[in-house]
């Protein structure tokens, strides 16, 4: 199992020996891209957790759930600003329920929308582990709903990959 880093301008580095390179990821941002024989081993390069390979599945877990909840917490900083002012101005015009349930998306990535649905123009960031099947409250719908996938690694990953300045491809 391998993971290896390089410059957007270098070539593929050569896949492991008993392998092929799995998954990419490239971070636009930075010029870099992680190459990956393992949905694991990528992950556990994203985390910085050099022990992820060897937890169990429930530590992964958390483990996912942890750092999404620290990207989310990253990104609603970027969002936050100006953002109740900005729902202010649709047609209709927002209930109270869906003001409340948009400022406390600003403190908490759990929401609970009265109709379901999210219908403003700026994100709403979720992660799925908050809601259903794990618990009773269903996941909300919307264009503009974007939602941190834990359950598993490739899933996780694609999450990541759905993020502005990162991509992430299967290369099988």
């Amino acid at each position: 199992m391998t993971c290896v880093k390089t410059r957007i301008d270098d070539p593929a580095p050569t896949p492991p020996a008993d392998g092929v390179w799995l998954y990419k990821m490239t971070n636009r941002r930075d010029g870099t891209v992680l190459w990956a024989d393992s949905a694991t081993d990528m992950v556990a390069a994203i985390l910085g957790d050099p022990e992820y390979p060897a937890k169990s599945d429930e530590e992964a877990l958390l483990a996912r759930v942890a750092y999404a909840w620290h990207a989310w917490g990253v990104m609603k900083l970027v969002f936050a600003t100006g953002e109740r002012d900005n729902i202010m101005g649709v047609d209709p015009a927002p209930t109270g329920e869906e003001i409340d349930a948009f400022t406390s998306n600003i403190r908490d990535p759990v929401v609970n929308l009265p109709d379901n649905r999210w219908r403003f123009a700026q994100p709403l960031l979720v992660i799925d582990a908050d809601y259903a099947p794990y618990t009773d409250l269903p996941l909300p719908q919307g264009d503009q709903v974007q939602v941190f996938h834990v359950a598993d690694e490739v899933a996780f990953l694609q999450s990541e990959g759905g993020a502005a300045d990162l991509v992430f491809e299967t290369l099988d």
